[in-house]
């Protein structure tokens, strides 16, 4: 099937770049996209995009980073995945902030932060208001530093209810197993 060759081809393709073998990493993430090209599936297409834009970054190709980074969203744009958008836009931003010093890199960070908010996704959210944190405070915008810091203080504070509300459940569910197999066992 050639929709999990394609996702292999990606793993693949992640592995080499965990092992800094970067050009083994490109070619497997090339193979996957032509795979994804051919069964017409955008979303994966837009997520090795970036892929792809991560592992020039780690090359310090910033310029190309960037412009795979705008394909893949672009890509999740014409497809309305609002993660996507999340994830891509903000990418693009932190790389225009760290290493172009651009204001442009304030109009991705807020598109990053309200699409993680529309998507409700905590992990894009804390990601998002931390960049915008450190955007605004760069620039010495106190008062909207300030604001997202507390945007990513609320999104830690809820992470770790949201831990402790999964170990009580998992302790839960440990106490139920043992006490129906206590029951069987009688």
């Amino acid at each position: 099937n050639k929709i999990f060759i394609a996702a292999t081809l990606k793993n693949i393709g992640t592995v080499y770049k965990d092992l800094n073998e970067l050009d083994f990493s490109l070619k497997n993430y090339n193979e996957a996209l032509k795979i994804y090209d051919e069964i017409n599936d955008q979303k994966e297409q837009a997520n090795v995009f970036s892929l792809i834009g991560n592992l020039y970054e780690s090359y310090n190709n910033f310029d190309k980073s960037l412009e795979y980074h705008k394909i893949s969203l672009s890509l999740h744009r014409r497809i309305g995945n609002n993660k996507g958008i999340a994830y891509s836009s903000n990418s693009i931003g932190e790389i225009l902030m760290k290493y172009y010093q651009s204001e442009e890199a304030k109009d991705y960070l807020l598109s990053a932060f309200d699409h993680a908010n529309l998507c409700k996704d905590r992990s894009l959210q804390k990601i998002a208001s931390e960049n915008l944190f450190e955007y605004f405070s760069n620039q010495g915008d106190y008062k909207k530093a300030l604001e997202y810091f507390r945007e990513y203080s609320s999104t830690q504070y809820d992470s770790i209810i949201d831990q402790i509300d999964k170990d009580k459940i998992s302790e839960f569910e440990a106490n139920y197993q043992i006490s129906k197999n206590k029951d069987e066992i009688k």
